[in-house]
């Protein structure tokens, strides 16, 4: 009798095939639900983190307009730094800064004074490994990479730099795209071609907030090359006529995915092959490397922005987020704003441009 009571016993206290599947499909359907809260959280928190790079980005140019009396310039000369590594002090890398200002690249050529080109300066390209010396070690590379300031974690993870663009490009490596990278560029508005932000004698016609530094020169001994020997802002915040509340600074910049890296590709070069993805540490003249540190809303180069994985021909200049439906700008007064992705351009060019007399408000 005991024995037959407790077999009905452990009959009834098993599972069937059926109500496991049950409970399986249960457990399967919450996840499915929480899956994509918990994806949803985590965007809104890289989204978060992004909009703080960006007010550490206003702040340290807040804090090097008082310590310098003007605005960081777009660049300290053709060939040197750009505004990125001019900011590094402000943004608690002093140590990089040093390391720029201090290094000298194969040919005994001061790396602040005469430029940084990266196949003499950066290493690992094809000119230092054939001359046989490599000026930073890869700790240090990999530090420049690590300015988790200058990534916007939606997109990727630091380290960021390149070594080769000639691995990612048909086109010929050249020596102004090697280096760390940025998901951030300066708005640049000029009106003509976007390599007036580094040239010159060209200065006058920027438009945007940030313009080339006054910079003083003298000859080396060899003909033709110029020592750059110091530097000071050329602008205040009283460049912005139009008000710091109403003029964009930085944004989030486009890549192009899946690019085109054939010869037919109608832009700047590598770098727009690279989907404007080279380095932020210089910039050229003549527009190479610009697509990496700016973009515009100037008509015909760029009008609004980008939507994810666009790919036109002129991508490579226009702003665009890793962000559903908006992208990050910062503006002169340190705030920073999710603009929508459908926001007209006669707004988007309004807040580039520093001295047009029109107060735009983001809708």
């Amino acid at each position: 009798m005991t024995s037959a009571f407790n077999l009905k016993r452990s009959e009834r206290e098993g599972f069937t095939l059926v109500e496991l599947l049950v409970v399986i499909a249960i457990i399967g359907i919450l996840i499915g639900l929480l899956l994509p809260a918990v994806q949803a959280a985590r965007e809104a928190a890289r989204r978060m983190q992004c909009t703080n790079n960006l007010k550490q980005i206003g702040l340290a140019i807040h804090n090097f307009h008082d310590a310098r009396d003007g605005l960081p310039p777009a660049c300290i000369a053709p060939y040197r730094m750009t505004i990125f590594p001019i900011l590094y002090p402000y943004l608690e890398k002093q140590s990089l800064y040093d390391l720029i200002c201090s290094t000298d690249d194969y040919y005994g050529n001061n790396s602040f004074s005469k430029g940084l080109t990266a196949n003499c300066w950066w290493g690992k390209t094809a000119t230092v490994q054939l001359f046989g010396k490599m000026i930073l070690t890869d700790e240090e590379r990999k530090g420049f990479g690590s300015v988790t300031t200058y990534v916007c974690p939606s997109r990727r993870s630091s380290p960021a730099y390149l070594d080769d663009p000639s691995q990612n490009s048909k086109r010929n490596a050249s020596q102004y795209y090697a280096g760390p990278q940025t998901d951030y560029a300066m708005v640049m508005s000029s009106g003509t071609d976007g390599w007036h932000t580094y040239s010159m004698k060209d200065h006058y016609n920027v438009r945007g907030a940030f313009r080339i530094a006054i910079s003083n020169f003298q000859r080396d001994g060899i003909p033709g090359t110029q020592v750059c020997t110091t530097y000071s802002p050329r602008d205040t915040f009283s460049w912005i006529v139009d008000g710091t509340s109403n003029q964009f600074m930085f944004g989030e910049k486009h890549m192009i995915t899946e690019i085109d890296t054939s010869d037919n590709y109608p832009t700047l070069g590598v770098c727009d092959t690279l989907g404007g993805d080279c380095t932020y540490m210089c910039a050229g003249e003549n527009g190479t490397g610009v697509v990496s540190t700016v973009r515009t809303f100037d008509p015909w180069w760029a009008d609004v922005i980008a939507v994810p994985r666009e790919k036109e021909w002129n991508s490579a200049h226009k702003f665009g987020s890793a962000h559903a439906g908006v992208c990050n700008f910062l503006l002169g007064d340190g705030s920073v704003r999710a603009v929508s992705t459908t926001t007209p351009h006669e707004v988007l060019y309004a807040l580039s441009v520093v001295n047009d007399g029109e107060t735009t408000q983001l809708p």
